[in-house]
């Protein structure tokens, strides 16, 4: 059974602007007990209270047969187009509980989000999402003429979705779209869930215990091992990555995931820009904009994508 409380020793590592936040998620952690059923009821919940950004407009559309939603800013100041994977373990997830943070991630980076609704598992299991998504990502590219340049992007699992699909769309023959530039927020990316950190940092934040970690990757997995490098694209070759941002804070659980990235794509001869938010959460991207370091990430991701596009 989770604590219903942080220690005063937790909070002390913690930033005081998240404080009231991380009190709030120990009286709402996971439980053991819950069958998917509730796992995905309480994180549709929790994400219907935080506010969208109202000047973009909700767009839905199908795309290969999966419902997505475009995201569009009243001002839009680059043709790049941000197809997002939303995180949630593998086994949550929606375009409505991804709606407030990419609305906000439009708004900040003056560019059109699209938002993938790929299939959840233990329904479908690796590696379904990717044979989902990258049909997706060929009729987007076909509907706008290539001309629009695309950024993979996500958070937690979407991480690993999006490193992933970059991965697959390079093998693609002939003409392929052009992904110019990957962002991963809060990465989930090691599958052997060996980092060190995943228990480290467990008294900061309830929301990915080890033994839900656990089930969220062998429900995606089924009977695929975490450590093939098809699932877990952080352990396969790195060489030839798009300029790539990494935002994680030293604080979470997940925050070896990250360092793993940026230090087996340096060796691969790649470049990742690692940004480490001190004191914060998993995920705090998506209590924008109450959280001033949510909306400051977010800004620091188009700032990013300017200077990539420049």
């Amino acid at each position: 059974m989770t604590t219903s409380a942080p220690t005063p020793e937790a909070l002390s590592v913690l930033k005081p602007s998240v404080h009231g936040l991380v009190r709030a998620l120990y009286r709402h952690a996971p439980q053991p007990e819950w069958p998917e059923s509730t796992h995905r009821a309480r994180y549709e919940e929790a994400a219907a209270t935080r506010p969208t950004a109202r000047s973009v407009r909700v767009e839905p559309v199908l795309l290969a047969g999966m419902d997505a939603e475009w995201l569009l800013p009243a001002e839009v100041r680059s043709e790049q187009v941000i197809v997002y994977l939303h995180g949630g373990g593998f086994i949550m997830g929606s375009l409505a509980t991804t709606r407030p943070l990419a609305t906000h991630l439009a708004l900040a980076t003056g560019r059109r989000v699209l938002v993938l609704d790929y299939p959840l598992a233990p329904e479908v299991t690796f590696p379904g999402q990717h044979t989902a998504i990258l049909p997706a990502l060929l009729e987007l590219d076909r509907r706008q003429g290539g001309r629009n340049p695309l950024v993979l992007a996500g958070d937690s699992a979407g991480g690993a979705l999006a490193l992933g699909a970059e991965r697959a769309v390079r093998e693609i023959p002939g003409r392929r779209p052009a992904i110019t530039a990957l962002v991963m927020l809060s990465p989930l990316l090691d599958l052997r869930l060996v980092a060190p950190s995943i228990d480290a940092n467990a008294p900061y934040d309830p929301q990915l215990p080890r033994w839900l970690l656990q089930r969220m990757v062998t429900a995606y997995l089924g009977s695929r091992s975490p450590s093939d490098p098809a699932a877990s694209a952080v352990l396969g070759p790195l060489h030839g990555l798009p300029p790539t941002l990494v935002q994680a804070s030293p604080n979470e659980g997940l925050a070896g995931d990250a360092q793993l990235l940026a230090d087996r794509a340096r060796r691969a001869g790649a470049s990742v820009d690692s940004q480490w938010w001190d004191g914060m959460i998993h995920v705090w991207h998506a209590f924008a904009p109450r959280l001033p370091e949510a909306s400051g990430a977010l800004a620091a991701v188009g700032a990013f994508l300017d200077e990539a596009a420049a």
